[in-house]
């Protein structure tokens, strides 16, 4: 959420840079940057509301979860569509009551702020990584179920893996819930589905996951990790942080956040 914050900053930033260095006219500059960033702000609305309609059962059981819910692709494009028919609307606009078509001044500031801000989507994690992590080491530690026996995920080799740090006072977590009930329902053949509950941050200890556990109907595997062993061991900073194991044991895919099924169908082949 970060990267995305900065990215777009920086998008408006080089867009509002450009436009007034390329558009002369003050009406015009004015018209343009405002419409631009109304786009924007719809478009990002748009994204933000999708899950009502892509994932409304969910929505409806508890709106407040609205908030936390992960976009997912069709948000994304949805939104996206908004803005570009914004400023497309825009220009035409322009051109009709100018009578002037402006086409570099006024689409190179809106195509370098979105390169600008998908080039940081892109490159802010490769030049600011998370703090090293050693999975396949990590693999090798023993953490308890909720029974009590001691569990490894190297015990899953041959598989794919998706483990899920979670914690029950977590919204984001309680907002991906039907995201995992739906997909570990229908799981590929050879792909297995572990959540870890963060339990040294649950005040209510292993009771309290055990009774959400049986409330919400979650019917994976379910481990804890009390000394945060497995947090350390994939670097965990954020919940809920959802990785993709490789039959080798390699990370083959990290999201930190909440997910949804899509990025879970996409990783998992």
């Amino acid at each position: 959420m970060i990267v995305f914050g900065v990215g777009l900053a920086a998008g408006i930033g080089l867009f509002f840079l450009l436009s007034g260095l390329l558009l002369k006219d003050g009406e015009i500059r004015k018209f343009w940057q405002l419409r631009t960033l109304f786009g924007v702000a719809l478009g990002l609305v748009l994204a933000k509301l999708s899950p009502i309609w892509t994932r409304w059962d969910a929505v409806f059981d508890n709106p407040f979860l609205l908030w936390f819910m992960n976009v997912g692709l069709a948000g994304w494009f949805g939104g996206f569509f908004a803005f570009a028919g914004i400023a497309f609307i825009s220009a035409v606009q322009i051109r009709k009551e100018r009578g002037i078509r402006l086409r570099f001044r006024l689409w190179g500031p809106l195509f370098a702020g979105v390169l600008l801000f998908g080039g940081a989507l892109w490159g802010l994690p490769i030049l600011f990584p998370l703090p090293a992590a050693n999975p396949l080491s990590a693999e090798e530690l023993l953490v308890p179920d909720l029974e009590g026996k001691q569990q490894a995920l190297s015990d899953w080799r041959g598989h794919r893996v998706a483990v899920n740090f979670w914690a029950t006072w977590n919204s984001p977590s309680l907002a991906e819930l039907a995201e995992w009930k739906a997909f570990a329902a229908q799981k590929p053949r050879g792909m297995e589905v572990i959540g870890v509950d963060v339990l040294n941050s649950e005040t209510g200890g292993l009771k309290a996951v055990t009774a959400f556990v049986k409330v919400h109907k979650v019917d994976w595997r379910q481990w804890t990790d009390p000394e945060g062993v497995l947090q350390k061991g994939f670097s965990i900073q954020t919940l809920p942080t959802t990785i993709i194991l490789d039959a080798q044991g390699n990370v083959a895919a990290r999201h930190d956040g909440p997910i949804d099924r899509f990025w879970l169908k996409m990783h998992s082949r």
